[in-house]
């Protein structure tokens, strides 16, 4: 004797498992279909799809950005940011946007920042327009 439990014949299976079993993919195809474009965005989308736009620079802020714990102590981190001046689609933009210029030295990234040009690059991102970044030159 098999040990094996004894399957009902295909034919015996009831009409509402077929049919269930026959829209499975279907349905699976649907959903994909509709979240696919958003999980896209949300997931794939490279960072090089950030729109760039060439700016000047008007004025520059070194800030505190974070408190650094370490064995030795404290240190506070501070960021560079540039108030710069932009057209974005037809309209002119200015706005305080953060760099990624960090160090824990205030003064040195103040000097740092006095010897760059005028000129800038705004970033945005495609995912959350307020997400900006900005970088020195062209």
């Amino acid at each position: 004797m098999s040990n094996h439990a004894a399957r009902p014949h295909p034919r015996l299976q009831s009409r509402t498992a077929r049919l269930t079993g026959y829209l499975f993919v279907p349905l699976v195809v649907a959903l994909t279909i509709a979240f696919a474009p958003r999980v896209y965005r949300r997931w794939f989308l490279p960072d090089d799809a950030w729109q760039s736009y060439s700016g000047r620079v008007i004025g520059t802020r070194v800030v505190r950005s974070a408190i650094s714990d370490s064995y030795w102590g404290n240190s506070i981190v501070y960021r560079v940011e540039i108030d710069a001046a932009w057209t974005e689609n037809g309209s002119a933009r200015e706005a305080w946007v953060p760099t990624m210029k960090t160090g824990t030295d205030r003064a040195w990234l103040a000097l740092w920042t006095a010897q760059q040009g005028k000129h800038c690059i705004v970033r945005e991102s495609p995912r959350n327009p307020a997400a900006r970044l900005a970088y020195f030159g062209y």
